[in-house]
């Protein structure tokens, strides 16, 4: 291909929201394209190549910012050649018309590339001893020199007539007295200091004064007019009488100060308002000042019985003034605070029926086989006899609830048998042998020893077998002891 445009550069200004900028120009590598970035005189430019991120097609490609450019920055996008040459061509070696153009196309983009930056940059005159270095740098300093001075003249100019448009301020609040006497309405006052005042300081000027931000004040030094806020300072609040001047300079010994005052309406103002005249307030705030009661102290005994009211009387009362018992309140007992719930007569009844120790959910009656049983000292003692207790076929009689058997040495046949499945009332069950109803037989059911008998727990059925005289469960244990005596 060829290289027909001479572009070789891309110029943005950013606006804080694009972040994509196109390339129109051709390269070869990514390195080829460098970003720069600066506010329009060059001073601040700024290489941010390392900032964005480059994408090249065959005829340009796009710049992308990480962030958006501030408004009003000015973006340059160039093409930046490597000046190298690494193509090697060897003799009787094939000839590749594309490569050897390519070739070409970059030298042409090395030489546009030149013809830029020699375009751009300062030409020294060839009669001219100085370098370019010495040149730009003369420029930049006649430059900086020239934009100070503006500065200063641009300073100037605003604090005068900044005081041009105070003094017109003032003068329009001033009727004309051309031709009228002015009396006493102007101060005028010199003095010679006899040390160094360094700025900052406040300057004494009685008997002189003068209303702050009000009357006409001059201050000259040496002759030489002083201008407020820039060589000197009115002192105190505004509207408030002063008799000093804040000076903005170093004043040296010997120097001559004069202060010029003219108080406003060609008056001298140093006496009195009155309901008639101005004097250091208005006519106007003297009637409300005077309108204004001084309070009288209350003589009125405060109330503490009586219904909240805002109340009319308009007198202050006396700081040593004591409010009068109220009979209506309760006092505070030491020890005992206030509670949120109100104790009612109801309350106190209830409680007054309460004994002293009792307990909530007490058990009020106790039967033992439905004779009631009544509580000594909230305890019930409940005794169960031991009756028709027989040892070989003998009743025996417990004494003090202990009996005492007497067992004969003998033999015993025992056996266990845990139920498979529920066993009705009156069905047989297997036993050792023994002799029925001799007393010979002990029969448990799940450990616990039963009586033999038509109204007890089973009936001595055979030799070899006992019915209960109830129903059995799956798993009850049945454990039979069948004793026989020693000959």
């Amino acid at each position: 291909m060829t290289l027909e445009s001479r572009i070789n550069q891309n110029r943005y200004i950013g606006n804080g929201v694009t972040t994509q900028f196109p390339f129109t120009f051709k390269v070869w590598e990514l390195d080829q394209v460098v970003v720069y970035a600066g506010d329009g005189d060059g001073r601040n430019e700024q290489d941010v190549s390392t900032q964005c991120t480059v994408n090249i097609t065959a005829s340009g490609g796009t710049v992308t910012f990480a962030s958006a450019p501030s408004p009003g920055t000015r973006i340059v996008i160039r093409r930046n050649m490597p000046y190298v040459q690494e193509d090697d061509y060897r003799n009787g070696s094939r000839f590749d018309s594309e490569e050897i153009e390519d070739r070409f196309d970059q030298d042409c983009a090395e030489r546009q590339d030149l013809r830029l930056d020699i375009g751009r940059a300062i030409k020294v005159p060839l009669t001219s001893d100085k370098t370019p270095e010495e040149f730009n740098n003369e420029f930049w300093d006649a430059f900086d020199e020239t934009q100070a001075r503006y500065d200063a003249i641009l300073i100037m100019y605003n604090t005068f007539m900044s005081e041009i448009d105070h003094q017109v301020q003032r003068a329009e609040n001033i009727p004309a007295i051309v031709g009228e006497d002015t009396g006493n309405s102007c101060m005028e006052m010199n003095w010679v200091l006899s040390s160094d005042v360094p700025a900052g300081t406040d300057i004494y000027i009685h008997p002189l004064w003068y209303v702050v931000g009000r009357h006409h004040i001059q201050v000259s030094v040496n002759g030489v007019r002083q201008f407020r806020k820039k060589q000197y300072n009115e002192k105190g609040a505004d509207d408030s009488h002063s008799n000093f001047i804040t000076t903005l300079v170093d004043l040296k010994a010997g120097d001559t100060i004069n202060v010029w005052i003219c108080h406003l309406n060609g008056k001298n103002v140093s006496s009195l308002a009155s309901a008639a005249a101005d004097g250091l307030m208005s006519s106007a705030d003297k009637v409300k000042l005077d309108s204004i009661v001084v309070p009288e102290a209350s003589s009125t005994i405060p109330k503490i019985n009586g219904s909240a009211a805002v109340g009319t009387e308009t007198k202050w009362a006396r700081g040593d003034h004591v409010h009068p018992s109220d009979t209506t309140k309760v006092d505070k007992v030491s020890g005992k605070g206030l509670s949120t719930n109100d104790f009612t007569n109801a309350l106190k009844t209830k409680l007054d029926g309460i004994a002293a120790g009792a307990q909530a959910n007490v058990i009020e009656t106790v039967k033992v086989n439905g004779s009631a049983l009544t509580p000594v000292s909230k305890a019930v003692d409940v005794s169960i006899p031991i009756t028709g207790i027989k040892v070989n076929g003998t009743a025996v009689t417990p004494v003090n609830r202990v009996v005492d058997i007497e067992v004969q040495q003998g033999s015993f046949t025992r056996t266990t048998q845990k139920l498979a499945s529920a066993v009705s009332a009156g069905t047989a069950i297997t036993v050792p042998s023994h002799v029925v109803n001799s007393g010979s037989l002990l029969v448990f059911h799940n450990g616990v020893l039963c009586e033999s008998g038509a109204n007890e727990q089973y009936v001595d059925y055979s030799s070899t077998s006992v019915k209960f005289n109830y129903n059995l469960p799956a798993g009850d244990t049945i454990t039979a002891v069948a004793v026989s005596a020693s000959s």
